[in-house]
C-alpha cells in the first residue's frame, strides 16, 4: 500500500485529533480534519477520491486493543452505527442515525 501522507502530515493530523479530544469537540469536526487531510492528498495523488463515505460507530461497539480507533458519543451517536457519504463538493452532511 501506498504512503500517500508524510510523516508530517500524520503527525500534524494525530495532533489535531488530540488538540480536538482535549478541548472536548465534536465528531463533526474530527470528521473534517480527517476529510481534510484525506482531500490535500487527493489533490496530488489521482488513486485518491475526493468523496469519502464515513462510518461511525459507537465506542461501545469497538473491540479494544492497543490501537487509535476515531470514535464519538453524545446525542445520536451514543448507541446506533451511523453512516453517510461525505461528497467533495458541495455541503456535508450533518450524521445521521441509520433508522433499523
Amino acid at each position: 500500500m501506498p504512503a500517500w501522507m508524510s510523516d508530517a502530515e500524520l503527525g500534524r493530523l494525530r495532533d489535531d485529533l488530540r488538540d480536538l479530544q482535549e478541548r472536548s469537540g465534536s465528531i463533526e469536526e474530527a470528521i473534517g480534519l480527517v476529510a481534510e487531510a484525506i482531500r490535500r492528498v487527493a489533490d496530488r495523488e489521482p488513486a485518491v477520491s475526493k468523496d469519502l463515505m464515513v462510518s461511525i460507530m459507537p465506542e461501545a461497539s469497538v473491540f479494544k486493543q492497543e490501537q487509535f480507533f476515531l470514535t464519538g458519543g453524545g446525542g445520536v451517536l451514543d448507541d446506533a452505527a451511523t453512516f453517510f457519504y461525505l461528497p467533495a463538493a458541495g455541503a456535508a452532511p450533518r450524521c445521521r442515525q441509520v433508522v433499523q
